[in-house]
């Protein structure tokens, strides 16, 4: 069986990577499992090259024992790469045509939030609001132009017969039923220990870095033409398109490392304080307005219960 987990971001993903699918529970992601040049191939040629440079020359896979496990990609950045997502996906089929596809959704404003925060750790410094109107003006090549879930389901749909819509938040809810469909899915017994993977930093070390990163730009804080960092676009960049590059100092580091300590000393006065929920409330009309016919699209189409979750416009 091939594989596909083609997003979202900050949908656990890296739940799925560490925990489900490893090499204990039959798979093989190509991205962490496999030889450095299958990692080269799907971060610089397969995810962003437009179709004057993309090679499709996807490495040979020569061990054995790989064909013996469910070959695949989990990907969060998959759906929001700089290449079109139908793209991709004609890509896709024609190194592996039967794949089953998973797609993980995520309430759009609690999605938008979690994803300004992962930035905010690439070296982003703008407020919230800064960042909602930033999203919005690129919408075409934006996430935010990547969040109407019916068309991204439709498009999917076209070119894959095995295609599973999951909803993140019953991962908190009901996980042991996450996990259940996720097994049922990929047709198999995999036993996953629940449990977290990434920390999501407090109100005050968000507010600390943004300080840190304003005063010491990198990564998403640098000039727009800016070589970025291995963080934001994978490792080899330079190596794979032959640009010798200085190396990567440790600022992104010490600025997160000076921020969980400076908060642990600051009053605790975020403590009482939802900054996401403020966000939601602040937001809700317009993720409704962006958001609510496809999400009442999408409902119809597969039958999810998405106002359980407050999905905007459900």
């Amino acid at each position: 069986m091939n594989y596909l987990h083609v997003g979202y971001p900050k949908c656990g993903s890296s739940f799925l990577q560490n925990a489900y699918f490893t090499q204990e529970n039959g798979f093989c992601n190509l991205l962490i499992h496999a030889p450095h040049e299958f990692r080269n191939f799907i971060t610089h040629d397969l995810l962003i090259s437009d179709s004057m440079s993309y090679s499709g020359k996807m490495p040979a896979i020569t061990e054995h024992s790989v064909f013996k496990k469910n070959i695949g990609l989990s990907a969060e950045d998959f759906i929001t790469a700089p290449v079109d997502y139908s793209l991709l996906l004609d890509r896709w089929t024609e190194l592996f045509p039967t794949s089953k596809v998973l797609i993980v959704i995520r309430s759009q404003p609690d999605l938008i939030y979690s994803w300004y925060v992962q930035l905010i750790n690439a070296g982003y410094f703008r407020n919230i609001h800064q960042f909602t109107r930033e999203l919005m003006w690129d919408r075409q090549r934006s996430i935010w132009g990547r969040l109407d879930y019916d068309s991204v389901a439709r498009l999917t749909i076209e070119k894959f017969t095995d295609v599973k819509i999951v909803i993140y938040e019953t991962m908190n809810t009901d996980y042991s039923g996450y996990i259940r469909d996720l097994n049922s899915f990929f047709e198999t017994n995999a036993v996953v220990p629940n449990q977290k993977y990434r920390e999501t930093p407090s109100n005050t070390a968000v507010l600390v870095m943004r300080t840190l990163n304003s005063l010491f730009r990198h990564g998403y804080g640098l000039p727009m033409m800016s070589i970025q960092p291995s963080y934001n676009v994978g490792p080899g960049r330079g190596r794979v398109n032959n640009v010798i590059l200085p190396v990567e100092g440790n600022r992104r580091t010490n600025i997160r490392k000076w921020s969980k300590r400076i908060a642990k000393i600051m009053p605790k006065f975020d403590r009482k304080i939802n900054n996401r929920q403020i966000y939601r409330e602040e937001y809700e009309d317009l993720f409704v307005e962006c958001f609510g016919e496809s999400n009442r699209r999408l409902r119809d189409l597969t039958g999810l219960d998405l106002g359980k979750y407050n999905y905007p416009g459900v």
